[in-house]
């Protein structure tokens, strides 16, 4: 079954083209992350997705629906996206943040509490259900907000970065969790920075270059040195253990 397909998507912002004829398709299940330089139109293209950008050549598709004839509503009940950076400014309880992702529905209160609790479970967030989200560490706000994401019961889940900022204890924690959810029959479609974690988790990798995509496959087939010196202007070694990609060094620049 294809969760999403996008047929010759195209951006700009002032007259920038930000985004240039990407078409790619993205199957049920699957761990689809994007990488790239800085610049190169991944977080663009996740909101493109997600229906936060007006996409000048609108043909993006959730399931078997065209994303523009689709409600704000039926939208948030297909898929949940969730921003690099989440601020909370009132003093609310883990369930009460997770709770907010029920917003977009109108079922009962006994079975939001269900679905909410059902959600902390998946994140493991349960156990500081009532514990102040200002009292959590980072790595544990980025699991409620996994939580909250979680809670909308989405057949696709967006993540832009869901590892910034995050010790490398935490980035494998929240990395566990997104393909766990995988095995449950979600969808997740992500930006992640770093080429060695995006390798391991992975089940296939778009690249992207100057807004195009360059390449689009098993990590094996992306994440090599050939395109990675294309696409980031490195060098750098790849190393593998039982044909699964394990570290991707850089090396060391001899200019001066």
């Amino acid at each position: 079954m294809m969760n999403i397909r996008i047929e010759n998507l195209s951006f700009s912002y002032q007259n920038k083209p930000i985004l240039k004829d990407i078409s790619l398709k993205i199957e049920r299940r699957e761990m689809f992350v994007i990488v790239g330089a800085n610049g190169s139109g991944k977080t663009t293209l996740l909101r493109c997705i997600s229906g936060l950008k007006k996409i000048e050549k609108q043909k993006v598709y959730l399931g078997l629906k065209d994303l523009v004839s689709m409600s704000a509503r039926e939208v948030a009940q297909y898929l949940s996206a969730l921003e690099p950076q989440i601020n909370i400014g009132f003093n609310y309880t883990v369930q009460q943040v997770v709770s907010m992702g029920r917003i977009a529905f109108t079922t009962t209160p006994q079975q939001d509490a269900k679905i909410v609790n059902t959600s902390m479970k998946k994140a493991h967030v349960e156990h500081f259900a009532q514990t102040s989200i200002f009292n959590l560490s980072s790595g544990e706000r980025q699991r409620v907000w996994l939580a909250m994401a979680l809670a909308q019961e989405p057949q696709v889940l967006i993540l832009d970065e869901p590892t910034s900022y995050l010790d490398i204890k935490y980035q494998l924690q929240i990395l566990n969790v997104m393909r766990s959810l995988t095995d449950q029959g979600i969808t997740i479609i992500a930006t992640i920075h770093d080429l060695c974690l995006a390798a391991q988790y992975a089940t296939k990798i778009a690249m992207l270059k100057n807004g195009q995509i360059v390449g689009i496959g098993t990590p094996e087939d992306i994440i090599t040195t050939e395109k990675i010196k294309d696409v980031f202007d490195v060098e750098v070694q790849i190393y593998q253990e039982n044909n699964q990609i394990i570290g991707v060094v850089p090396k060391k620049s001899q200019s001066t």
